[in-house]
């Protein structure tokens, strides 16, 4: 995964509900962020397989790569707003759909 990303998150904890969620990643290397405006969330589309590759920016311009099973949590939180299917965290909407 190093060619798509310098990390990968393998750990999410989910803070609250909703509007008030908070989404707080732990990277291979023990880097802990919240996603929000400072870490967003952004989605990429997978070529080959047609599916959406999530990103969170963990600090400057490195992005830590959701691992597969996280992706499916993540998705599983997701709810329907008016910009979409997407998830909140820390006062931000990340729409599920590639950026």
């Amino acid at each position: 995964a190093v060619e798509d990303a310098p990390f990968l998150d393998v750990e999410m904890q989910v803070d609250g509900r909703g509007r008030d969620q908070a989404l707080i990643f732990r990277t291979n290397v023990d880097d802990v962020l919240k996603a929000g405006r400072s870490n967003p969330i952004r989605f990429v589309r997978e070529a080959a397989a047609g599916g959406l590759k999530p990103y969170v920016l963990v600090r400057g311009r490195l992005e830590a790569l959701l691992t597969r099973a996280l992706y499916y949590d993540l998705v599983e939180l997701a709810v329907e707003e008016a910009g979409g299917l997407g998830v909140w965290s820390d006062g931000t909407f990340f729409p599920l759909s590639a950026s």
